[in-house]
């Protein structure tokens, strides 16, 4: 009598509870609908063993921020999850988005992950339709242009920098890769025989991620070579060549999420603006980040 309500009628959620406990009875072969919010992280837990270690981690955030948004419509049954509920949690996706001032293509990013899970339940036969198809994705002209840094800024970047970082700012000037590779580099990539032209080698690759135009579309891994600089050679002469091991050990063993606030803390440092506006007398509109270098 304790879960039925002052009138005498069971709410909602007993009902279902009731429903799913009478269907298993009457039918051993029926199995119970888990809450959405667990099912999300079993799917999650399965793409573990498809992606790259990277990729997965990129996927349990933002994964975490749609289980947020979904609040209350977390602990539903899988199978009664509807459009509604799916456009009800992209509205609080938005509505966190612009209080965060988080560009839309971050939060396509997070409603693809929605998309994507919904159609695995479909696939797998959880649900009965792919509700998520009818979920559209936000416009992304709001995304901010890139814009590079003078070499004025990049010496005010290294001057106020750790050790290894100076070295990752350095690297990253020079050649161009991603914070994600530079954080990766290893001794063992490095060649330093004399290669009979008054230069030591090159920065062996082989490992380095290529990301395309479009983010979504899948990363190559492509092998790659980079001219070993005067200015390189010097500063891992400086802090002494090694056999192996990370190159940059701070930036190597920071959680890849810690990267970006870590390179904004330096740029702050180092009063080096991180969003340009005509409005404020800058020459453009946009912003820098570690991979304008």
């Amino acid at each position: 009598t304790s879960e039925i309500n002052r009138k005498g009628i069971l709410d909602n959620k007993k009902y279902e509870e009731y429903l799913e406990e009478l269907n298993s009875v009457e039918n051993p072969d029926f199995k119970q609908s888990p809450p959405v919010r667990k099912s999300i992280c079993k799917w999650l837990a399965n793409r573990m063993l498809q992606v790259h270690q990277s990729t997965y981690e990129s996927y349990e955030l933002n994964i975490g921020f749609v289980i947020v948004a979904m609040g209350e419509i977390g602990d539903k049954p899988i199978r009664k999850l509807t459009y509604e509920d799916l456009a009800q949690t992209k509205e609080e996706l938005i509505r966190v988005a612009k209080e965060r001032n988080i560009r839309n293509r971050t939060t396509n990013y997070k409603l693809q992950l929605l998309k994507s899970f919904i159609t695995h339940c479909y696939k797998t036969k959880i649900i009965d339709s792919d509700i998520g198809l009818q979920l559209e994705f936000l416009p992304e002209q709001d995304s901010i242009k890139k814009l590079p840094f003078t070499e004025d800024e990049i010496e005010s970047l290294m001057q106020t920098s750790s050790a290894d970082w100076k070295g990752a700012i350095l690297f990253g000037y020079q050649t161009g890769l991603r914070i994600g590779n530079i954080a990766k580099l290893r001794w063992e990539d490095f060649n330093f025989k004399w290669d009979g032209k008054g230069r030591y080698r090159k920065l062996i690759g082989g490992r380095f991620e290529v990301t395309p135009v479009k983010q979504r579309k899948k990363k190559e891994v492509v092998e790659q070579s980079y001219p070993l600089t005067e200015s390189m050679m010097n500063y891992l002469q400086f802090i002494g060549v090694k056999k192996k091991g990370f190159v940059f050990v701070e930036v190597a063993t920071m959680h890849k999420s810690s990267l970006t606030h870590s390179f904004d803390r330096i740029m702050k440092r180092a009063n080096v603006k991180k969003k340009l506006s005509k409005e404020e007398g800058d020459k453009l509109n946009g912003s820098r980040s570690f991979h304008s270098l």
